[in-house]
């Protein structure tokens, strides 16, 4: 081969040669952001191990127990006959800090009625056939409220007239519910949004973990007196609520860490595969190159010798 022929070849191995070290600078970045994405599925998977969902006791009409996963319907939309223990729910952030959540516009009509009512010593004397003063007028001003809202509330839901139409312990959960709310003062009550998040059961544990919210419950031995108060309460505390795995959200996890790992390991395969074809293809260049090398400077040695 000629001079000028083994320059022209020796030109086009260079070139050549470059673009397959830019390939594979290509396949390494690829290959890198490969293991990036493979940390990424590993530790959701992770986080899905750790997830957990919060459950609360239930108790069936045969007096069995059992845990449900604790929804907004189930805990606090309304009188849950398996729910022994009323509950209600605080907003604890924003604009709506402070207010109380109730199930519906009947519900918030209810309590907003007896928000602003008073009530006479004579009529409370009257309904109650007790001699008022100030030693206990607000307790009997509290009971006729609340009692007042509860009869409110189930005439709208259920059509009743008085609240010896209803199980006592129904009637008892919305007059004890009554007395959370007015907790909130003149903040007031924020209707949920029952139709997004009513049976979302992972809203609930997301909002009591991230500080969005708190728990109320109604302790009959509560207060002062002892005759019952509500109290601030929390999941790790309160014997009838409990914090499990999320079996569903675990499997989901499972499904998607297997299929994640399979389409990485295949990919990552291909890139081995493509970076030893490239590696083949630099050495072969690199022995021509140095071969056609030695031929030109064989060829610059005879030519020198030539004219000396």
């Amino acid at each position: 081969m000629g001079l000028a022929a083994t320059q022209v070849r020796l030109l086009q191995l260079t070139s050549r040669q470059h673009r397959i070290e830019y390939q594979a600078q290509r396949i390494q970045a690829q290959k890198l952001q490969l293991a990036n994405e493979s940390d990424r599925v590993y530790n959701d998977y992770m986080a899905a191990l750790d997830a957990k969902k919060v459950q609360y006791k239930y108790v069936e009409t045969d007096g069995t127990v059992s845990y449900r996963d604790a929804t907004f319907n189930t805990m606090f939309g309304g009188y849950n006959m398996g729910v022994q223990t009323p509950y209600a729910l605080e907003i604890l952030n924003g604009d709506d800090a402070g207010k109380f959540y109730v199930a519906n516009e009947d519900m918030k009509k209810a309590y907003e009625a007896q928000v602003w009512q008073s009530i006479t010593d004579a009529e409370l004397k009257n309904k109650y056939g007790i001699e008022i003063d100030d030693n206990n007028r607000e307790e009997y001003q509290k009971k006729y409220a609340g009692e007042k809202f509860a009869l409110d509330y189930l005439k709208a839901t259920k059509n009743i007239t008085t609240l010896d139409d209803v199980d006592v312990a129904e009637s008892s959960y919305y007059i004890n519910l009554y007395a959370a709310l007015t907790e909130s003062g003149d903040k007031g009550v924020k209707v949920f949004d029952t139709a997004n998040y009513g049976d979302d059961y992972e809203w609930l544990t997301n909002m009591l973990a991230n500080g969005e919210i708190l728990l109320h419950k109604y302790d009959t031995e509560a207060g002062d007196d002892g005759k019952g108060a509500w109290m601030e309460v929390s999941v790790s505390t309160d014997s009838l609520l409990q914090e499990v795995v999320d079996e569903k959200e675990l499997k989901k996890a499972e499904a998607i860490y297997e299929s994640e790992t399979t389409r990485i390991n295949r990919k990552d395969t291909q890139y081995d595969t493509l970076l030893s074809q490239t590696e083949t293809e630099r050495n072969a260049i690199k022995t021509e190159m140095d071969s056609l090398k030695q031929v030109r400077n064989d060829n610059i040695e005879k030519t020198f010798k030539l004219f000396s």
